[in-house]
């Protein structure tokens, strides 16, 4: 399927109930991304919201994967709740 990329918090919210895929947080000034399974309990809306909507993705992205040779793709790293 590959990457799909966040961009609203009803999608953010719809891909957070599945629970076979991962969710990819990019961080533009520290370089760096985040994969989390979709019951992560730091994956927050309000994070999404200030970095996505309010910032128009300046800072960075939110992805959804369905497996991690995707993550590898983006150097992701796992949260270390996940790991």
């Amino acid at each position: 399927m590959g990457r799909m990329e966040i961009k609203t918090i009803s999608e953010y919210n719809y891909r957070k109930g599945q629970k076979n895929g991962y969710i990819i947080i990019t961080d533009k000034p520290l370089k760096r991304a985040i994969i989390h399974r979709t019951t992560c309990p730091n994956l927050e809306e309000r994070y999404l919201k200030q970095k996505v909507i309010d910032n128009n993705n300046k800072y960075g992205n939110y992805f959804w994967i369905t497996n991690t040779i995707e993550a590898d793709e983006l150097h992701a790293e796992w949260c270390l709740h996940c790991k």
